[in-house]
């Protein structure tokens, strides 16, 4: 690591919302990290339980240690916020009470945000369950696959004036603040993908993950949220109609993808060549939709039929033929649409 990059401060947001059963773990995840030029701003967001008092704990032993602390339970877009705002390091990064920083965490990313000459570095991570054995690892990226989900994930950082130029989180998208955040910095600045695993990710029952996929109210928020988050980019991307609806589609898994599609494709594939830039591919743009109407066709055997599979041959063959998909999963598709 050169001089210049240990002279980077890092700033490291960590929103608490009664987190007391693993923030301990958290903290120490931070403070025993390899590269020790940083601050820690804890955020608590009216914790009803001892989160604070295991922060206060903390902050005597370290002064790196900052607390702040909501009057009232805002929620995790404003805590971001909040703590972004009084961030002083030219580098940021947030995590959760319940997640880690494994320790080459901030040395592995702040090398490479340093040599690459980019504005947002991110890497794989663990999926980890509550008693920290590993669930699964998750693949980050590429960045041109926003456009269909949220694929930068929990292992991140950026310059402090990515936050500051897209006027930070948006705090009445709550449950993809994250992913809306990326989106919108899709066109703006430069994206790298580290191919390290740098980060553990819990899933929990109390985790908002799990809400979300538990819960019908979490569960319809996050589709309301999803929809307005999509108006916002079509619109600041100038999408066309076609393109906004398809995308749509796609995050709803609507079993008639494909033939909105190949009746659209023209349109849609003018956007995409519009969202090209020198920071984004057009083919890995496209790679992406096709992947998501493939999952989505995989998915919605009903679709499987001969008229379907003419379709995709007269127009658009990369949904069977693509070389990085399933073989197996093609020859089953192709199966069932001639024996449907």
């Amino acid at each position: 690591m050169n001089q210049n990059i240990k002279s980077s401060l890092i700033s490291i947001i960590l929103p608490v919302y009664n987190g007391e059963n693993y923030l301990v773990s958290a903290i120490e995840s931070i403070l025993t990290q390899t590269y020790q030029n940083f601050e820690l701003i804890i955020v608590n967001d009216c914790s009803t339980d001892k989160s604070l008092e295991i922060s206060e704990n903390y902050q005597k032993k370290d002064s790196r240690i900052k607390i702040i602390s909501n009057s009232t339970n805002k929620k995790l877009p404003i805590s971001l916020n909040i703590g972004h705002k009084s961030a002083v390091g030219k580098y940021i990064t947030w995590t959760s009470h319940d997640n880690l920083l494994k320790k080459n965490f901030l040395e592995e990313l702040s090398t490479v945000i340093e040599q690459e000459n980019v504005d947002i570095v991110f890497s794989n991570y663990d999926i980890i369950r509550s008693d920290n054995s590993i669930k699964r690892i998750q693949v980050a990226g590429p960045a041109e696959y926003l456009l269909i989900g949220n694929y930068i994930g929990a292992s991140f950082l950026y310059k402090k004036e990515v936050f500051e130029g897209l006027n930070g989180y948006d705090s009445e998208l709550f449950l993809i603040e994250d992913y809306d955040f990326w989106i919108r910095a899709l066109n703006q600045y430069r994206f790298f993908n580290l191919d390290k695993n740098l980060y553990s990710y819990r899933i929990h029952g109390e985790s908002l993950t799990s809400k979300i996929n538990l819960e019908e109210e979490h569960g319809n928020s996050y589709t309301s949220a999803i929809s307005k988050m999509l108006e916002g980019v079509a619109k600041d991307l100038m999408w066309s109609e076609e393109m906004l609806s398809f995308i749509k589609m796609i995050h709803l898994n609507k079993r008639e993808v494909l033939e909105y599609y190949i009746r659209n494709k023209k349109i849609i594939e003018l956007d995409l060549k519009q969202m090209a830039t020198k920071n984004l591919d057009f083919k890995i743009l496209k790679l992406g939709l096709i992947k998501s109407i493939r999952i989505i066709l995989i998915q919605n055997k009903s679709e499987h039929n001969l008229k379907n599979l003419m379709k995709i041959l007269k127009s658009e063959r990369s949904i069977l033929l693509e070389s990085t998909f399933n073989k197996i999963e093609t020859l089953g598709l192709i199966k069932n649409s001639l024996f449907h």
